[in-house]
Formats: structure tokens, sequence, C-alpha cells
């Protein structure tokens, strides 16, 4: 009985660091895809909101045909403004600029490798 807690001197707790390794790197997977879905749904509520400015921005043009005081027309040439800043705004703002694909892509590439190397260790 000694012989073999002697041969697998210290295996048990290599075993036992690389399934907590596997187990942060699968935290982290899930982390990192959770936030690339979150940015992907930025992006489309982003989108939205463009297409809202934008079609209020055709709505306000088509009123000013019908403008019957200075007023109006004033009102309506500010909406359109503010609408097309907003667009603008909108744009820069829109996450594709700050998207870490490229490093969370590589992470979790990264990160998966590493899991099923140290599955197949765990199992061999």
């Amino acid at each position: 009985m000694t012989k073999i807690k002697t041969l697998r001197g210290e295996l048990p707790l290599e075993v036992q660091d690389l399934e907590d390794e596997i187990e942060g790197l699968t935290h982290r997977l899930k982390k990192y895809e959770e936030e690339i879905d979150a940015i992907k749904a930025d992006i489309t509520h982003k989108h939205e909101d463009i297409a809202t400015a934008q079609e209020m921005v055709s709505r306000y043009e088509k009123q000013l045909d019908n403008v019957s005081n200075n007023r109006e027309y004033d009102n309506l040439t500010k909406e359109i403004e503010f609408q097309g800043l907003e667009i603008e705004l909108l744009k820069k703002k829109n996450p594709r600029s700050r998207t870490p694909s490229s490093n969370s892509n590589r992470a979790i590439s990264t990160a998966a490798m590493r899991r099923c190397v140290y599955a197949n260790r765990i199992s061999s």
C-alpha cells in the first residue's frame, strides 16, 4: 500500500489543480460569451435607435412643406438638426469600436483549448 502511495506521489494534487483550472476557464469562457451577447444586443438597440431617428428626420422634412409660420419652421429645423446629431452620436457610440472581439475571441479560444488539453490530461 505504501508503494502505491509513493508511486502516486503528487498526482492527486495535480489532478485537483487541473480540475480547478478547467472550472476557472469554463467560468471565464461563459463570462466572455455573456459579454459578447450583451454587446451584440447593444449594437442591435443602437441600430434600431438610428432607424427611428432617421424616420423622424424624414417625417419632419415632410412637415416642413406644410409650415404655416416661422416658429413652426424654426422648431422643425431644430428638431431635424437634433435628430441628425442624435444619429451621429449613436454611430460614434457604436460598441463595435470598443468590441473586445479580437481579444475576447482569442481569450475564448485559448481558454477552450486549455480546457480540452487539461481534460485530456485528466482522462489519460
